[in-house]
């Protein structure tokens, strides 16, 4: 709870308090890993990931990024439950790299799926929900990927069918970073 209401003056940073720099995405993807490794096996889940075959560089703030990716990483965990499985999936794209995390968790419903970004926006009503949280965690990482030139969004089947968030980070090729085209 204290951590989630320090971090949300991340919502509000400005640009100039971002630092892009070129950085190995295995530098993001393994300290947020080693942040939430504890919390999942506390839980007896499994948190599988399997790095990038080759090096891959992108376009991040290190500290930033950690924390958009640790928060999603935290989000699984919340929402999937006792003995579930949680996977971390690289997939990358002409001009980005997409950071997935897919659990088999609660899931989303479809009407949800956009409304679970906004700040203290939480799916379960306040008064009958089973986990904890103000519902910052989300908006945070959306936060923090936009301002770095990247997008985030969700997509699962429905209730009891898990979910899949997908960061998109720009990628860093031979000294420039890819452009997205329109």
């Amino acid at each position: 709870l204290i951590e989630n209401m320090t971090n949300l003056r991340y919502l509000q940073m400005s640009d100039s308090e971002v630092h892009i720099i070129p950085m190995p995405l295995a530098g993001i993807l393994n300290a947020a890993c080693d942040s939430v490794i504890s919390l999942a096996e506390a839980k007896d889940q499994s948190l599988l990931y399997e790095p990038p075959q080759r090096p891959l560089t992108v376009r991040a703030d290190p500290d930033l990024m950690t924390m958009a990716v640790t928060c999603v990483l935290n989000n699984a965990i919340k929402f999937t439950p006792p003995g579930g499985e949680i996977t971390l999936i690289i997939e990358e794209r002409p001009t980005e790299i997409w950071v997935r995390v897919a659990d088999n968790g609660i899931g989303i419903p479809a009407d949800q799926l956009e409304r679970i970004f906004d700040q203290f926006y939480q799916v379960e009503n306040h008064l009958t929900r089973r986990e904890g949280g103000l519902g910052l965690g989300l908006a945070i990482a959306k936060a923090v990927v936009e301002r770095q030139a990247g997008r985030i969004w969700s997509e699962s089947r429905g209730p009891n069918q898990g979910s899949t968030f997908t960061l998109s980070i720009p990628l860093h090729v031979n000294g420039t970073s890819a452009r997205r085209s329109s």
